[in-house]
């Protein structure tokens, strides 16, 4: 396409709202919609595993 960038960009997201809400993701992308069709990956997360693997290493440091 003349003129069209392409910069190989995508957006991600994880957790909580944007994994589950749909309504609440679409409304987040409409306000990002001056970036163009950038493509959306929704990517599930483990939130509780991480948070105690975070502490886990905290902790190890003590």
């Amino acid at each position: 396409m003349k003129g069209a960038v392409q910069t190989g960009s995508a957006m991600a997201t994880t957790g909580g709202i944007d994994e589950n809400a749909g309504e609440i993701r679409s409304r987040i992308m409409d306000h990002l919609a001056f970036l163009d069709k950038v493509p959306l990956h929704v990517i599930p997360a483990d939130e509780e595993k991480q948070i105690a693997r975070d502490a886990l290493t905290l902790l190890a440091q003590y």
